[in-house]
């Protein structure tokens, strides 16, 4: 204990709010409903500081609305039929400075499963955003 008192651990974590505008924020989150905990994305202050949210598992039909402040839509993958775990959401902030980004979107199917994959490319930063259903076959995600 003395040595730790001597030389005591120097907390050197950061969030992601703490960071500038210099690098490119992404928040992820499986959310299982966006429509459920839209008000605790809005109220996080992760989220709000983050360049770019992706959401897999919205549950999103065309008929829903997604409004969260200062962020705009670059995506929208709705579930085809029934609210499920199909889709994603991506979106950027409005004041990112992120001028043009590419989204290329594909999806498969197998009785009983699903898995998407999102791919933006953003100026020099490319991303993934990957969902595999549990029930999705193993070997056709691979």
């Amino acid at each position: 204990m003395a040595r730790l008192r001597r030389n005591p651990f120097q907390f050197t974590l950061r969030f992601l709010q703490d960071f500038g505008d210099e690098c490119v924020k992404l928040y992820f989150y499986n959310v299982e409903s966006l429509l459920s905990h839209l008000e605790d994305v809005k109220s996080d202050h992760y989220a709000m500081a983050s360049n770019i949210l992706a959401f897999v598992e919205p549950h999103l039909l065309p008929i829903h609305d997604v409004d969260i402040p200062s962020h705009q839509v670059l995506h929208r993958a709705n579930c085809r039929q029934i609210r499920n775990s199909e889709g994603a959401l991506l979106l950027k902030r409005t004041d990112s400075g992120i001028e043009h980004a590419t989204v290329t979107f594909s999806s498969g199917f197998t009785a009983p499963g699903h898995c998407l994959i999102l791919v933006c490319k953003l100026a020099d930063v490319t991303f993934l955003v990957i969902y595999k259903h549990p029930q999705y076959s193993h070997n056709s995600f691979l």
